[in-house]
């Protein structure tokens, strides 16, 4: 039998910086373009394997 757990559990932080199409630095309007954003990166992953090999003669030869 095997069993495999892996957790993620990693903040983020991402700087951005928006252009125009003159390659200026620009700030859009709305807190969807801030300059940082964060996120969190929550990734739970479990796999279990089970092999049982059984024989069992069904009639007599």
């Amino acid at each position: 039998m095997s069993f495999l757990y892996f957790k993620n559990d990693n903040p983020n932080l991402i700087n951005t910086t928006y252009l125009d199409e003159n390659d200026q630095e620009i700030q859009p309007a709305g807190r969807v373009f801030a300059q940082g954003n964060r996120g969190t990166s929550l990734s739970n992953i479990k796999i279990g394997v089970f092999k049982a090999d059984f024989s069992h003669q069904l009639k007599e030869p």
